[in-house]
């Protein structure tokens, strides 16, 4: 298991964006003592559409990444092993599933514990487990579940833009989701207020899209350790004001920062890029490279990215939904990662193998094989897991990434 301290942070809203965790949670406790209605969420769902019908939205995944920070996880994973959760699913789902049926577990759970869901919602993108996850929580829980049916497009990435079935299915699948909010809330859907909620969202990713833009400076403003600690905001809170002021903010302050030319160490040698999910319970791994002057300033995962837009509300969110590079197939990724090497230049990747996340490992020796025979970047495979440290061996990460540097420094010709 993991010594390392946690990570260091440069920005300001960084550190504050832990104030939206901690309220996410607070809310849903609040909403169930007050009979408001609380969903489950699978990330990909519409979420303008959720807080349109005043439904107090939980990510069970991120409760995973809490955990796991919080260094808890593991002790849930043992607990849902115990019920006959094989060591290879999802640590997320075995988090969740050990908490949630095994509180006696840890009696103080992060920030109170998930609140029981009064519905779970999720996209059949991205992972076949998340589906079973949930129709297991459903059945034991016995609470009204709903899939929004759509495919990850692989093929999108090459053009840009989704074939017609694929939007037309989306609009079918999001108009059947507001009927059954409708029918279990008993309240009726709010147009004007929905398209209000999609404009501060669109907002919101205009200026991620604006940070991701004034991330490429040298030297970095903004690193991977910023980066993880403040996407809360936007996985979770799109269709809010909250998340567009908060990225108001994080944007105004990168800008300073690289005006001022002031970087994430005082004097970058060389720049690095994560690919993969983070290891939640050692971030500290991303401030690594630091005191050898290298710098991780860009990250493949949970970006927003440039899409097409309408004028269609519904057509809108299905761009966002099917946009370029969006989806985790291989092509899709491998072109992914030559971008962002290529844009922000990038000497040396680290590839985070998560063992228990098959859709996020699947792809990460062939990108990696690219950006080495294609490109000449020196790349890391570091195999752990993101929520479960039993998986990971401190020693031997250690040993690998200094071997790994080592190799940068020589080749920028660096002592």
């Amino acid at each position: 298991m993991s010594t390392m301290k946690g990570s260091s942070k440069n920005l300001k809203t960084a550190v504050e964006a832990y104030q939206w965790v901690k309220a996410s949670y607070a809310n849903a406790h609040r909403a169930k003592q007050e009979g408001r209605p609380v969903a489950w969420l699978m990330f990909g769902v519409p979420l303008e559409i959720i807080y349109t019908m005043g439904v107090s939205p939980l990510f069970p995944e991120n409760y995973g990444t809490l955990c796991a920070a919080k260094r808890v996880g593991y002790k849930f994973c043992e607990a849902a092993e115990q019920d006959g959760y094989n060591k290879q699913l999802c640590s997320y789902a075995r988090t969740v599933t050990g908490h949630t049926f095994h509180p006696e577990v840890l009696p103080d759970p992060p920030s109170g514990g998930l609140a029981k869901p009064d519905m779970l919602i999720a996209p059949t993108m991205i992972c076949d487990l998340r589906q079973k996850w949930f129709e297991d929580v459903a059945r034991r829980l016995d609470v009204p579940i709903f899939y929004i049916g759509l495919p990850d497009n692989d093929a999108t990435w090459q053009t840009g833009l989704p074939d017609q079935y694929l939007l037309d299915l989306f609009v079918s699948e999001t108009k059947d989701l507001i009927e059954f909010l409708e029918k279990t809330t008993q309240k009726k859907f709010n147009e004007a207020d929905f398209l209000q909620r999609l404009a501060w969202a669109n907002e919101a990713i205009d200026l991620r899209l604006e940070i991701l833009e004034a991330r490429k400076h040298v030297p970095a403003p903004m690193g991977s350790s910023d980066y993880f600690a403040s996407i809360f905001p936007g996985m979770t809170m799109l269709g809010t004001k909250e998340a567009v002021d908060f990225y108001q903010r994080m944007l105004a302050e990168i800008k300073e920062r690289a005006e001022n030319n002031i970087g994430i160490v005082p004097e970058e040698k060389f720049r690095l890029m994560w690919s993969g999910i983070p290891i939640w319970f050692n971030l500290g791994l991303l401030n690594y490279p630091e005191p050898l002057g290298g710098v991780m300033c860009i990250e493949g995962n949970y970006q927003s990215l440039p899409r097409e837009r309408s004028e269609d509300p519904y057509i809108d969110l299905a761009y966002r939904y099917f946009q370029k590079n969006g989806s985790i197939g291989v092509d899709s990724q491998v072109d992914l990662a030559k971008q962002f090497v290529q844009s922000y230049q990038i000497d040396g990747v680290i590839l985070s193998y998560t063992q228990s996340c098959r859709p996020f490992y699947i792809f990460q020796a062939e990108v990696r094989n690219h950006l080495q025979d294609e490109l000449g970047i020196p790349c890391l495979m570091l195999e752990s897991d993101m929520a479960d440290e039993r998986a990971y061996s401190e020693g031997q990460v250690r040993t690998r990434m200094d071997a790994f540097l080592e190799v940068i420094m020589k080749q920028k010709g660096l002592k």
